[in-house]
């Protein structure tokens, strides 16, 4: 009952917005210094739906000096031969990437989003660095929400979507980049609810899910 009002405020949440539009974009990112983090570090790819079933995101080109593997997967994700497809056919879907003997890591964000309904919500794609064991954050960024994203992706209509690139909030020797390669689609100029606080839906909706999970597994 818990975990039902949780997910509950965090659609409520979702809903109090100002407005935007889409796009769609390709984006590499590039993380470095991983190994200053640890042992049990994961990256978590999170990939929120805003305007019902119509959009996906393909995680690949994934390269590092490490290994990689499917630690979690929760809602729409598909292992494919080269990476893992997310899809909004749930309204939270995420994939977390176990990272062992990793030092830098690098890997391709394709996004196939298409204009939302008027009135909807963009969709909203974010990169996290956790504990894979607590889900506890590995690394605090600068990310407005609180939510330590390293990244955050939101379309907007105009040029490549709206990329948000957070950073540390301590120096040490870990940094990122996220840059965009290529863009495919027309602007669109329907207007929409802002993604701003769906994305905190959305964290709200990971966290509560990811406890259930973790009590399950105690």
């Amino acid at each position: 009952m818990k975990i039902k009002r949780i997910l509950s405020r965090a659609l409520v949440f979702g809903l109090l917005v100002a407005s935007s539009t889409t796009y769609a974009s390709v984006i590499k990112f590039d993380i470095e210094g991983l190994d200053s983090l640890g042992s049990g570090t994961a990256l978590v790819i999170d990939f929120i739906d805003g305007d019902g079933a119509s959009s996906s995101v393909w995680v690949n080109g994934i390269a590092t000096d490490g290994t990689t593997g499917l630690g979690e997967a929760i809602g729409s994700v598909t292992p494919l031969a080269d990476g893992y497809l997310l899809d909004d056919s749930n309204f939270y879907s995420s994939l977390a990437l176990t990272l062992t003997g990793a030092s830098q890591l690098s890997l391709y964000l394709n996004t196939t989003h298409y204009p939302p309904a008027p009135g909807l919500f963009a969709d909203v794609l974010a990169l996290y660095l956790v504990d894979f064991a607590t889900g506890i954050p590995s690394l605090f960024t600068d990310e407005p929400l609180g939510a330590n994203a390293l990244i955050s992706w939101t379309p907007t209509g105009v040029g490549n979507g709206d990329l948000s690139v957070y950073g540390p909030t301590s120096t040490g020797p870990i940094s990122w980049t996220a840059v965009f390669v290529n863009a495919t689609g027309p602007t669109n100029s329907i207007p929409e609810p802002s993604p701003l606080l769906l994305l905190g839906a959305g964290i709200m909706a990971g966290l509560a899910v990811r406890h259930s999970l973790k009590e399950k597994q105690a």
